[in-house]
């Protein structure tokens, strides 16, 4: 939509430029009527013209032509030799027309409408590479909480085999096999759910994932997903850096290079209704030459045409709009340069903050994974239980998680980053 809205903008272009193609004029035409001088006689006429005519961008209007006037004439400035006359003129505005007019103000805006609808692009291009970026990395966390589900259960299935074992030779107790069981079934549950969350996120990602050829790319699998460890490890940004990244930003998002384009836009339309409020003054020089028999040789119009609305409501009105557009794109161009110093900082807050988490979450992690073990410890020396390990393993694959959300957070936020600095 957003490439099909800049095609649309050079196609705007192209056809407001048609405006001042040169205009090719011809027609002939024949006519029998009454005589004006001895009624009740019939007479005829045949007129043929043919002339060029070119507008200029500042409105100045040129043409060049020829007629042929045979018969009887019905006005005395239509007459012409038999040869036909031939002239060539301009006509130019003095006053309002002349630098701005409605044709030249509709295709200067189309021109700043094509660099307008590829900054508007540009922004639509963020948008969807944040939406893409953000599907992908929700998509890597389900994949490894998957992973993690299924070695947990992995886990549970080994020991209650060798639990049930056990209890049918006598060595533990029967109950403790069945809670065994009772693990499994209840990891096999949260499996499942966590093969559910991977669908759903595969079938968000998979709508921004499309082939060289343009046809739609395959859902995602599950082998696709990069394990924990091949991920970089979370870094903070330095308060150097934060400085740069807000001039980054400044330098590089489509929103401000697009406030100005649209500021362009409304002065053209105040400068045409500030011109419009001048008097209509039109001098016309024709010199033209009369050829054939019956002709007079050098021929010459010139004149004048005035007109001037004594309200002007519609110039004035027009103008009052556009200075109030002005107005307001001005304070937009200010509170946008200080929103995108605002995004940028909060971006910034939110990566020194997920990697904090993530060195949290990591510690958490590391921590239940030795309390697990020394459970573990405990249950083959006779002094756990296997409820407490069931609990142990249970938090430790929480933990797990945690580092897969706060990893995936920390990315989302660097994306973020780059989107509020225009660098993606």
């Amino acid at each position: 939509g957003a490439q099909a809205d800049r095609q649309a903008a050079t196609a705007r272009r192209v056809s407001r430029q048609g405006a001042f193609d040169l205009n090719l004029l011809s027609g002939s035409d024949f006519q029998r009527y009454n005589s004006t001088s001895q009624r009740g006689k019939n007479v005829t006429l045949t007129t043929t013209d043919a002339g060029a005519e070119l507008l200029l961008r500042n409105g100045v209007r040129l043409y060049a032509g020829a007629r042929l006037n045979t018969g009887a004439v019905k006005a005395p400035d239509s007459s012409t030799g038999t040869g036909g006359e031939y002239v060539v003129g301009v006509r130019v505005p003095l006053f309002r027309g002349f630098g701005a007019n409605p044709r030249a103000a509709s295709e200067q805006q189309a021109i700043l409408g094509e660099p307008l609808a590829t900054e508007q692009f540009r922004r639509t291009r963020l948008d969807v590479l944040e939406d893409a970026g953000s599907a992908y990395w929700n998509w890597v966390a389900a994949g490894q909480r998957l992973q993690v589900a299924r070695n947990l259960l992995r886990v549970a299935e080994v020991r209650a085999e060798a639990l049930s074992k056990r209890a049918e030779l006598g060595d533990i107790p029967r109950v403790d096999a069945i809670e065994a069981g009772q693990e499994v079934a209840r990891r096999q549950g949260l499996l499942i759910q966590a093969e559910r969350g991977l669908q759903q996120a595969g079938f968000r990602l998979a709508g921004f994932r499309w082939e060289g050829s343009g046809s739609p790319a395959p859902v995602p699998t599950e082998a696709e997903v990069p394990p924990v460890s091949t991920l970089p490890e979370p870094e903070p940004i330095s308060a150097a850096m934060v400085e740069t990244a807000r001039n980054a930003a400044l330098a590089t998002r489509p929103e401000v290079p697009a406030n100005a384009l649209q500021t362009r836009i409304a002065r053209v339309d105040r400068d045409l209704a500030q011109n419009d409020t001048k008097p209509q003054v039109d001098f016309l020089f024709q010199p033209g030459a009369d050829t054939g028999n019956k002709s007079i040789g050098d021929t010459l119009k010139v004149g004048f045409q005035f007109s001037l609305p004594l309200e002007r409501r519609d110039a004035t009105g027009r103008r009052d709009e556009a200075d109030l557009r002005l107005e307001r794109l001005s304070q937009d161009a200010a509170l946008l340069r200080r929103q995108i110093v605002l995004e940028v900082d909060d971006a910034v807050s939110a990566v020194n903050r997920a990697a904090e988490r993530d060195n949290a979450t990591v510690r958490e992690r590391d921590l239940a994974q030795q309390v697990e073990n020394r459970e573990r410890d405990r249950l083959r020396l006779g002094e756990g239980t296997v409820f407490l390990l069931n609990q142990r393993e249970r938090t430790t694959a929480e933990a797990a998680q945690k580092v897969i959300d706060s990893r995936a957070e920390y990315f989302q936020a660097v994306l973020s980053l780059q989107v509020a600095t225009g660098e993606l």
